[in-house]
């Protein structure tokens, strides 16, 4: 089996999974998309409601604005792959529960497996203690690259963040930008980028992260 096959294998059994309880609530559920062989992948939390109609991860409120942050730093959603932690909408909106999270990370790893990436980049707390476990702070690793067996991880605030507190944005605006020339130095950008992305420093050879170990949510 190819690697487009076993992806859209692991995609249908997604659509049909009933592990944990989400899948009682949800309208459809949000396996991910992008290219099979992306080199970058961006992993967020769980689907919100638009994402739950539509079965598209990050295409509501907080995903016009990721749209709008890849779009200005040069970076095309058509060559990375997108997805959650979490494959179905929580209720209300609330965050994962740890059962709910261990009960997807599975679908997680087999994406991992096939699509190969050589960055994973965690938007927000929950994905990147999904990742890298329970004692991963995004205020201490958020900006920087990390590397874990082969794979460099790169921790950013979640787009929906700003929405709660406005003084993130600038924040977020300047940690995407930096990831942006982290990739541009890691051959992994093929678009032009801003000046303001090209001029930035600092990103040498990612190290080791001190904290946890990858999918902690399954203990």
């Amino acid at each position: 089996m190819g690697k487009s096959e076993s992806l859209e294998e692991i995609h249908r059994e997604i659509a049909e999974c009933t592990n944990g309880d989400l899948y009682m609530s949800r309208k459809l559920t949000v396996p991910g998309e992008g290219p099979v062989d992306a080199r970058v992948m961006f992993v967020g939390e769980a689907p919100g409601e638009k994402e739950d109609s539509e079965g598209r991860p990050f295409v509501g409120p907080s995903g016009r604005l990721f749209d709008k942050l890849l779009k200005k730093n040069g970076i095309d959603r058509a060559e990375v792959f997108i997805t959650g932690v979490v494959k179905c909408r929580p209720p209300d909106n609330r965050n994962p529960q740890a059962h709910e999270i261990a009960a997807c990370n599975t679908y997680l790893e087999r994406q991992f497996d096939v699509i190969q990436p050589e960055v994973i980049c965690a938007l927000g707390s929950i994905a990147l203690k999904t990742l890298l476990g329970p004692k991963a702070s995004l205020n201490k690793v958020r900006g920087r690259p990390l590397l874990r067996n082969g794979i460099t991880y790169y921790a950013l605030y979640h787009p929906a963040a700003v929405f709660y507190r406005d003084e993130l944005m600038e924040v977020l605006k300047k940690d995407m930008q930096g990831f942006a020339a982290f990739l541009q130095k890691m051959g992994l950008s093929r678009r032009g980028l801003p000046a303001s992305a090209k001029a930035a420093e600092g990103f040498g050879t990612p190290h080791y992260a001190a904290e946890g170990r990858p999918f902690a949510g399954q203990e």
